[in-house]
């Protein structure tokens, strides 16, 4: 199937105005998130509020405990035993990530550039992939 010049247009079309609408939603969405966490934050200078009720609508919040280490032992450290503080804190530490094995574009476009049977064999293994689609309005000539 091969799209008219006609059909494109009109594809290119709805999807710049799907983006827009997108686009004008997120920050619309990011708006509304800030007046309501404005209103949470009001209602929360003595006890933590976590419910907004409406006439027909709730809004709720979820949290989530967040406690320096240092804040935690000046708070607690005279209170508790020190291997009991010890279990409450993770200590700094490293961890080792595997990454799977990839290839690198950059050297395998310097075997490409030698030609013959090698460039071949590479473009046989090589699967070109959409990684975006972009609109923008067609220029005039």
């Amino acid at each position: 199937m091969s799209l008219s010049r006609e059909e494109i247009d009109k594809l290119a079309k709805l999807l710049r105005d799907c983006n827009d609408t997108i686009k004008l939603n997120k920050d619309l969405k990011s708006k509304y998130e800030r007046e309501i966490e404005i209103e949470f934050e009001q209602r929360s200078e003595n006890t933590w509020a976590s419910e907004l009720v409406g006439n027909e609508m709730v809004l709720k919040r979820g949290s989530t405990k967040v406690i320096k280490p240092d804040d935690l032992r000046a708070s607690i450290g005279e209170w508790i035993d020190p291997d009991e503080l010890d279990r409450c804190i993770v200590p700094e530490h490293t961890e080792i990530k595997t990454i799977p094995e990839k290839v690198s574009i950059t050297e395998v476009n310097k075997l490409h550039k030698q030609g013959g049977e090698l460039a071949n064999q590479i473009d046989k293994a090589t699967k070109k992939i959409t990684s975006s689609i972009k609109v923008s309005k067609k220029e005039e000539l």
